[in-house]
């Protein structure tokens, strides 16, 4: 029997936050991430037909929000337009065993059914204009949840072997917030998990678009990736010029005895441009293992790096469990401090960062390794080492060759002018299915040009 775990979050707006994770879990052959291979670029996706008044223009945000992570230049992530259904797939469709998107997605939805077999190449992206499929397959209120993604890997590998995308556009949302959402949700289609930093220190136009509780203020925000999702992007899907265009670091984050740490979040901020991104700590090994953490896809900079445990002082309501994959359970204490020991509490480091806290400067190809935090101010952390050639490292069986990556994807052509339920399950494929949760009380405070 299948367990079932469904986590609603609000989509407060506040300031922004950044970083980014991926999708991590544990497989049958170990820890791995989520991927989409090679072998399936571009991939075909299936749009459906919005039966709304404003149908065509949300097709058209569809195309500019696919567009968004396709036209990256250190990405080889390309899309193709398979289809455009004449019919919309709604609630009664999918309820009809005898209709093709039946056979595609309900085996899905129900992973007990669900094997290689169900993979049929149709990776649909469906409007649900009534609310019927969110109220009545998801369960949950149709007036209070905007999408939901959900990638089926494969339990040995973690490769993807089918997706699909769901937007409640029974909701009346301005197209900029619309849009926003529906780019997050990709972001999840595609294998990126919710970011793992609070929004406490940068501005709203540096928000990046896989936040978890992402949600823009106004229409110019959400249309493009922030530095943080070029990082994840090309760090997953990465085309032959990563290593001439963009810079790494590595390290580990251990307590004052040496242990590695499991989960403490790693900021890099760059001190110009008051960008950040960033990652957790023990991606490679887990809970076990040397706290060992890589950021990858860094645009060049100075950078300063700061180390701090997620928990209800630092993060608010961010927790393990909203991350999800095998961060469920993190450390929730450490000394926060930025790299050679400089310590400064959560609340002020962004604002006043220490002239002698250690600048950090990546150019395109530089990969820095051997930075080692370990807590407590008594400890001198290890020389940073610098190197060439940044080959991003993540586990599991993505197998690529970094000898023969492919070029970078060519520009998509466009025509336009959550919370999470995670449902895991012993048979052949799992799946993580994203949920992007906006109350009707936002909805009224937005209305009413509150922030």
């Amino acid at each position: 029997m299948k367990k079932i775990f469904l986590i609603l979050l609000l989509l407060i707006i506040t300031s922004p936050a950044q970083a980014y994770v991926i999708l991590t879990e544990e497989w049958k052959s170990g820890i791995g991430v989520r991927f989409w291979s090679t072998d399936n670029m571009p991939i075909d996706v299936i749009i459906d037909k919005p039966t709304t008044d404003n149908g065509e223009k949300i097709i058209g945000l569809v195309l500019d929000s696919l567009a968004v992570w396709q036209n990256v230049k250190t990405t080889y992530l390309s899309y193709n337009i398979k289809e455009y259904l004449d019919e919309n797939i709604n609630y009664d469709v999918l309820s009809d065993s005898q209709s093709s998107h039946y056979e595609s997605i309900i085996p899905a939805l129900n992973s007990s059914n669900f094997t290689t077999n169900n993979e049929d190449g149709k990776h649909e992206i469906v409007f649900d204009d009534d609310g019927k499929i969110f109220e009545n397959i998801f369960g949950v209120d149709s007036t209070s949840v905007l999408g939901a993604a959900i990638p089926f890997s494969d339990a040995t590998t973690g490769e993807i072997l089918d997706g699909v995308v769901f937007i409640n556009t029974s909701i009346g949302l301005e197209e900029g917030v619309l849009q926003a959402a529906i780019v997050h949700e990709l972001g999840h289609f595609i294998g990126i998990a919710h970011s793992n930093i609070v929004d406490s220190y940068l501005t709203d136009d540096l928000l990046p678009t896989m936040y978890y509780t992402k949600f823009p203020n106004d229409d110019s925000l959400g249309k493009d990736l922030a530095i943080d999702d070029i990082g994840v992007l090309s760090s997953l899907y990465p085309a032959n010029n990563i290593n001439t265009e963009l810079g790494c670091i590595e390290g580990k984050v251990q307590s004052s005895t040496g242990e590695g740490v499991f989960g403490a979040s790693v900021v890099l901020l760059n001190i110009k441009t008051n960008e950040a991104m960033g990652g957790l700590s023990g991606y490679i090994t887990g809970n076990a293992g040397k706290g060992e953490f890589g950021i990858y896809g860094v645009q060049p900079g100075t950078y300063v790096l700061y180390v701090y445990a997620i928990n209800s002082s630092t993060s608010g309501r961010l927790n393990g469990a909203i991350i999800g994959g095998i961060f469920e359970d993190i450390t929730k204490n450490f000394e926060e401090e930025f790299y050679n020991n400089i310590q400064q509490t959560f609340t002020d480091f962004y604002k006043n960062i220490p002239e002698n806290a250690y600048r950090f400067e990546i150019g395109a190809s530089t990969k820095i390794s051997n930075v080692v935090v370990t807590e407590g101010t008594d400890i001198n952390d290890e020389i940073p080492i610098q190197e060439t050639n940044c080959q991003p490292q993540f586990p599991g069986n993505q197998n690529l060759d970094f000898a023969k990556l492919p070029n970078p994807a060519a520009n998509f052509k466009t025509t336009s002018g959550g919370c999470q339920l995670v449902i895991n399950s012993s048979h052949e494929v799992p799946f993580f299915i994203v949920l992007l949760i906006i109350t009707a009380v936002l909805l009224a405070i937005r209305k009413k040009g509150i922030k």
